[in-house]
């Protein structure tokens, strides 16, 4: 066969697939068009700056709008005050009347510091917009396709993230960007990985796979500004924050125990057991042998001679899945392993539910938390673990090969 005849077959068995190229054009622009509806919906019936629900506009944000104020106040350790923060959360929207609480560690007040130098609803729109900047620019490098920057809108996750005022935008760029610079550019890795450091445990299994992987440079260099970064928060911010950073864990253990932060945005396995009705140490079991066998997977396959695209999918889907405290805005990191997977896909052909697989944890973020909020089941987990096993499927393949136009598909290794 030549390969003009190879291509058009290969062009015939994608098209045959109800995921078409048509289809990848048109879905998109109907979600993203939805979002957009919904997001000046949600605008246009709030009042006051306060939604339906009782929430600012941009939830989760007030609160770092709040700890920036009183940081600039001098008073940084005064976020883990309720008292205090709630007094600034009503600077921010005098009519809200929900307390957001801190439970963030200093590099994460050193990061947002600035922010209420801007009246509340300008830093939010700034902080979202230049973070989603990040993201979408990072995920056009990690699939450089005609159909990437509308999927990377239409994404779930890209939706929850701007509406909770979150930081998943930025956790995607920093990690999706370290993978691209793991190889010619290992400095810049280790900044983009030592700034990851705003929410610690997602950086757990980094270390482990950088070591395995033989990113020795990487690793060194990942120690090294890691620990100057927590330097130079100590000296913004003083030491008695580490402290008390410390000593809240065991307030947000209670929240979690409790149901305070609510286990229907959990995707975790501890949040799934505790929604099924098992106790807080079989819960916290079952996490902790979960995180066990995800991380002797990552070990595994960053050993393995699989690309480094396979390797970034397996070892962001068990980012996602080993912390037992993650939320359903954090799953936008899930754009990582779907860009990479379907490089993989149109590198060396698809196999079977692939596809399906990746549409269904696409959609995670935004179905899963509104299935367990309504009807009490915990799904979310169950969209994700199946991309994390095609993801180690993948891993387990080696070679390199090229896409059905002929070009060869981005790969971060050759970056």
């Amino acid at each position: 066969m030549s390969r003009t005849e190879a291509k058009q077959t290969d062009s015939e068995k994608e098209n045959s697939h109800w995921l078409n190229r048509k289809r990848l054009r048109v879905y998109p622009r109907i979600f993203l068009s939805v979002y957009i509806f919904m997001g000046v919906a949600w605008w246009l019936i709030s009042s006051d700056g306060v939604d339906l629900r009782g929430k600012p506009l941009g939830a989760d944000f007030i609160t770092f709008w709040s700890a920036s104020y009183l940081a600039l106040s001098g008073s940084p350790l005064a976020a883990f005050d309720a008292v205090a923060i709630f007094k600034a959360q009503q600077l921010a929207v005098p009519a809200s009347e929900t307390l957001f609480l801190w439970h963030h560690p200093p590099t994460f007040m050193a990061l947002i510091y600035p922010l209420a130098l801007l009246p509340y609803i300008t830093a939010y729109f700034v902080f979202m917009g230049l973070t989603l900047a990040l993201f979408v620019w990072v995920m056009l490098r990690l699939a450089p396709t005609p159909y990437t920057l509308m999927l990377t809108l239409a994404f779930g996750g890209t939706l929850v993230n701007f509406l909770h005022g979150q930081t998943g935008f930025l956790l995607t760029a920093l990690l999706g960007g370290a993978l691209m610079c793991l190889k010619k550019r290992p400095f810049i890795a280790a900044i983009l990985i030592a700034v990851m450091s705003i929410k610690p445990h997602f950086g757990i299994l980094i270390p482990i796979a950088l070591a395995c992987g033989g990113y020795w440079r990487v690793f060194f260099y990942t120690v090294v500004t890691t620990l100057t970064f927590w330097l130079l928060c100590t000296l913004l911010l003083g030491a008695e924050l580490w402290v008390a950073g410390i000593e809240d864990l065991a307030t947000i253990r209670y929240a979690m125990d409790v149901g305070a932060l609510p286990w229907a945005k959990m995707p975790s396995i501890y949040a799934t057991f505790m929604m099924f009705g098992g106790s807080t140490t079989l819960a916290y079991g079952a996490q902790a042998l979960s995180a066990l066998v995800v991380a002797s997977a990552v070990a595994w396959a960053w050993r393995g001679s699989a690309t480094l695209a396979a390797k970034g999918a397996v070892l962001v889907c068990g980012v996602v899945l080993i912390p037992p405290y993650i939320f359903d805005y954090d799953l936008t990191l899930l754009a990582i392993p779907i860009a990479l997977l379907a490089q993989e896909g149109l590198r060396t052909g698809w196999r079977s539910y692939e596809r399906e697989i990746l549409v269904i944890a696409g959609l995670a973020p935004m179905v899963g938390p509104a299935v367990a909020d309504n009807f009490g089941f915990p799904l979310t987990l169950f969209l994700v673990v199946p991309l994390f096993f095609i993801a180690l499927r993948r891993a387990m393949s080696v070679g390199e090969a090229v896409s059905s136009d002929g070009n060869q598909a981005f790969n971060p290794a050759r970056e």
